[in-house]
């Protein structure tokens, strides 16, 4: 992100009401958790994770605070939503916080993650095995066919430079396409947070920004926010 983008970032009244508002309510939030087990977890998490940069999840008031500013972003305390699905939901703190405000959250994240299972276990999450994959259906927690109000990809790691195949305009298309037909209610929101390196601008050439737009997405920087026509 250029320093540019940096500085509008810092200077977003809506970003920095959801910094004081996530600040404010964090120690609520944490006071819901339950210490011993995650504390537990921790002593086990080396042999549960393929990587140690995961164990950065048990700061729990700071990926709590995150999530808290996210919740804030897109309107969660105010109840405008009732059904959300989060999608590679990791440690599960965007949807515990959803859950915390009153809605039903489901979430999904890839197999073979001994820590992410253990951790959501231990949040009470309703949660499947899914892997995101280029062409392919998102499949849903108990193969819920009922839609959601929200739909919501946070740190997305599915579509990466770093993959052998990175996703172009035509597997965007399929996976929006597949979320606007099939799982949003009328009127819903897809919200899509590419990981910060993920420029849009420097990582998806002007056809794939084309698909987004084409769906009347809203761009800010990293983020992504697309509604699904009413009626």
């Amino acid at each position: 992100m250029s320093m540019h983008h940096r500085l509008t970032r810092l200077l977003s009244f809506r970003d920095r009401l959801a910094v004081l508002w996530a600040r404010r309510h964090v120690h609520m939030a944490a006071a819901t958790l339950d210490d011993r087990a995650f504390s537990d977890l921790k002593s086990r998490a080396r042999g549960l994770s393929p990587s140690l940069m995961d164990l950065k999840y048990f700061d729990t008031e700071y990926w709590l605070e995150d999530a808290l500013r996210r919740a804030y972003r897109l309107g969660i305390p105010k109840g405008l939503y009732g059904r959300i699905l989060d999608i590679g939901t990791g440690f599960g703190y965007f949807p515990y916080i959803c859950e915390y405000f009153g809605h039903t959250a489901h979430a999904i994240d890839r197999e073979g993650h001994g820590l992410y299972d253990a951790a959501t276990g231990i949040l009470g999450l309703t949660r499947r095995h899914h892997t995101v994959t280029a062409f392919q259906p998102i499949a849903t927690p108990d193969n819920d066919t009922d839609r959601y109000d929200l739909i919501t990809a946070f740190q997305i790691a599915f579509d990466r430079p770093t993959l052998k195949t990175l996703w172009g305009a035509d597997e965007w298309d399929y996976f929006i396409r597949d979320m606007l037909d099939n799982r949003l209610r009328d009127g819903g929101r897809l919200h899509l947070e590419l990981n910060y390196i993920h420029s849009i601008g420097r990582w998806y050439k002007p056809e794939v920004t084309a698909v987004f737009k084409s769906h009347g997405a809203k761009l800010d920087f990293e983020r992504i926010t697309i509604t699904k026509p009413s009626g």
